[in-house]
């Protein structure tokens, strides 16, 4: 095997398949797989995951090459900004960039032990861009318990319409954006959204699943992943608004900022903070045996309310929030119920927070 690919791309390659390199195991699993045709494509697996990706080379001499992923990328990034050779055969592998030249060991290709494809199932289009926004809005809530089926995020995609929710039990957050047609829903898990959010990918892409496995599809870009098991909370149920006793729409950047502020004095000596609102104004108070802090910032106001909130968990949903069009609305429906923070199809749930 022999080609040649300029260092930019190569180090985008390589980032691109990082996210399922395995960390232990079989020596087959830390590997890249390097497979040179028309393009040349790397692929990596940890077994639970797989990723990937093509691009554009000068292949002189057609064939594959299994190499240490952290070691080809060390190389790699220590080369000049120029174009890289990697030329492998039997067990060894070299990557050239003009007269520096790195050797290391190759693995037989027919070691690496690959991710069967998915099945039949469903699929859903969409434009990649919009699928990478909407993890980031809601990526903050997704439960840190990795037994739970609520460490992933739920995706659902029917009648031209998709959205991606997550929750912790604690809050909850959702983004719908527009779709192609199809019926898909499944349970992403956060390390494979998060590897297609941050891949910088724009353009058509296909949403796919068995029920098993859920794959993301580009064509030059694949990531696909075993799907997270269980019922996922029925989340619509703190996410649609009941009984709205107060609303108050406000510029998200003075929120952010009052929040914060509540965030650092409520981690001083309180668990909470309480936002009130009415009139033209939402106020904020943290009191504790050591601190005492009172804020406030400028808003419309429909009815009013009063309910003591984590500021942090509300920091999130307000800092999650995406550009649109017209000022983000709080709706309050009691003390005891929870916060909804929306904006544009985006809308997430703060529960209160008790005594």
């Amino acid at each position: 095997m022999r080609l040649t690919i300029a260092k930019s791309e190569l180090q985008d390659a390589l980032k691109a398949v990082s996210s399922t390199v395995g960390k232990g195991g079989m020596t087959a699993l830390q590997c890249v797989l390097i497979d040179a045709r028309e393009t040349m494509s790397l692929e990596t697996t940890d077994m639970q995951s797989s990723t990937f990706v093509e691009f554009p080379a000068l292949v002189e001499e057609q064939g594959k090459a299994l190499v240490g992923f952290n070691q080809l990328q060390k190389y790699v990034g220590m080369l000049g900004n120029a174009a890289v050779s990697i030329e492998a055969e039997g067990d060894g592998c070299t990557v050239t960039c003009g007269k520096t030249v790195f050797a290391m060991k190759a693995l037989d290709p027919a070691d690496f032990p690959g991710f069967s494809e998915i099945g039949d199932g469903s699929e859903c289009t969409m434009r990649a861009e919009d699928f990478a926004e909407a993890v980031g809005a809601v990526k903050s809530a997704v439960s840190k318990d990795e037994t739970k089926v609520f460490s992933g995020i739920r995706f659902v995609g029917s009648g031209g319409k998709a959205s991606l929710a997550a929750t912790d039990s604690y809050r909850a957050h959702k983004r719908e954006f527009a779709c192609g047609e199809g019926e898909v829903e499944c349970v992403v898990p956060i390390a494979m959204a998060q590897a297609v959010a941050s891949a910088g990918l724009a353009g058509d892409a296909t949403l796919a699943t068995d029920g098993k496995r859920v794959t993301f599809d580009m064509g030059i870009y694949r990531i696909t992943s075993r799907c997270l098991e269980g019922r996922f909370p029925p989340v619509e149920r703190v996410l649609q608004a009941g009984n709205v006793v107060g609303k108050a729409s406000f510029d998200q950047a003075e929120m952010r900022g009052a929040l914060k502020r509540s965030e650092a004095a409520a981690s001083d000596d309180a668990r909470s903070v309480k936002v009130s609102f009415g009139g033209s104004a939402v106020d904020f108070e943290v009191t504790g045996d050591k601190v005492a802090f009172t804020d406030e910032i400028g808003a419309e106001c429909e009815g009013a309310a009063e309910v003591r909130l984590n500021p942090r968990l509300m920091l999130d949903a307000v800092q999650s929030m995406p550009d649109g069009e017209g000022a983000p609305v709080f709706e309050a429906q009691g003390a005891n119920a929870p916060m909804l923070v929306k904006r544009d199809g985006y809308t997430a749930a703060v529960m209160p927070v008790r005594g």
